[in-house]
């Protein structure tokens, strides 16, 4: 009985937390975003999203900045496994050339302000006010997608990454 509670965990798991993911430049297969229909629109969506602070923030006003934007919850375990990575790469970038989005699918912001204060991570929170934009609408998380200044979709990772590597320094420059 055990070892079925085990696998209906495991099956669950796995579909809220999809594993796939598209290489960044540099780990081999470039990074596409060719020949893939689901992800053919290539610009910042027009969306509203609050930050820590309650504040309302349109995504497309940080246009003219690269742009990290990584889609998890509190509750996923791979989403989890990645946020040290993506803390270290925060504080190893110009933040006055490249914004993070750390957008929250939590039931609650509360949750993921607690989550991020427990583990002392530094990155920007947002939770949206709004439904998702198609472009960010996946079938699992974490998601991520990196734009350039001028708004453009130049990659995206669906699943964990370790971001804290040299291509992704490379990419945020």
């Amino acid at each position: 009985m055990k070892t079925t509670i085990t696998g209906l965990i495991m099956s669950v798991l796995m579909l809220s937390c999809n594993t796939n993911r598209i290489p960044v430049a540099g780990e081999g297969t470039p990074t596409a975003l060719q020949n893939t229909d689901q992800h053919s629109a290539k610009a910042i969506p027009d969306f509203k999203m609050v930050d820590e602070q309650g504040n309302v923030v349109e995504l497309s006003s940080f246009h003219g900045k690269k742009l990290f934007l990584n889609l998890w919850a509190s509750w996923c375990p791979p989403c989890r496994r990645e946020m040290p990575s993506i803390d270290k790469l925060y504080h190893s970038v110009d933040s006055s050339k490249v914004a993070f989005i750390m957008l929250s699918l939590d039931n609650s912001f509360d949750k993921a302000k607690k989550y991020s204060k427990s583990r002392k991570l530094d990155m920007p929170l947002y939770y949206p006010v709004e439904k998702l934009p198609a472009m960010l609408r996946v079938s699992g998380i974490p998601a991520t997608f990196i734009f350039n200044e001028q708004g453009e979709l130049v990659h995206r990772t669906d699943g964990s990454d370790n971001y804290f590597t040299a291509a992704y320094k490379k990419l945020l420059q």
